[in-house]
């Protein structure tokens, strides 16, 4: 009997200390935050492609929500930009992204702005082109994006030509990582 007692405190007091030293779920698990990963492909200045007023660009872009396919259309814009040297920044630029509607009607949409982006563009170069990065924070949304909050990462080559016309051309690809949470 002994025995027996002393092999049921061992067990509760493992249990006890697994328990203390193992970690709780992390809140994105609890949240249902699955990872976002897409391909973006916009043009400069196609008026047909922008979604909203103050866009530069705009395009479609095809990805997959966890294990789900999306594609929808998007634009944005660099928001307020500084120049260093040949290095641009943009504060408060804003990305929408509308993945259309749904059977029940609900518009599918939602906005991120960015907290910070760069874009350099090397000394000399024409066509201009460089790489944009930026980090962007989903601060509104639509339909199955309402209560969505979460951050992503975009990233892409870009090249902009015919600087000297009324209407530059430009292209941008972009791959987008991170995670949406709160999607219905």
């Amino acid at each position: 009997m002994k025995r027996e007692a002393s092999h049921f405190f061992i067990i509760v007091f493992a249990v006890a200390v697994a328990a203390l030293l193992c970690p709780a779920p992390s809140l994105q698990a609890q949240q249902n935050c699955p990872s976002f990963h897409a391909l973006l492909q916009y043009q400069l200045l196609n008026f047909d492609l922008l979604l909203r007023p103050g866009d530069d660009w705009g395009g479609y872009f095809y990805g997959y929500l966890g294990q789900e396919f999306l594609h929808g259309n998007g634009s944005g814009n660099d928001g307020t930009v500084t120049w260093h040297q040949h290095i641009g920044m943009g504060k408060g630029g804003s990305q929408f992204f509308d993945f259309g509607y749904d059977n029940d009607g609900n518009h599918n949409t939602f906005t991120t702005f960015s907290t910070q982006g760069t874009f350099p563009n090397p000394p000399g170069q024409f066509p201009v082109g460089g790489t944009y990065q930026g980090a962007h924070k989903i601060a509104a949304g639509t339909g199955r994006f309402a209560n969505a909050s979460g951050n992503l990462f975009i990233k892409g080559p870009y090249v902009v030509w015919d600087l000297d016309k009324a209407l530059p051309q430009g292209r941008f690809n972009a791959e987008i990582t991170g995670n949406i949470c709160g999607v219905e």
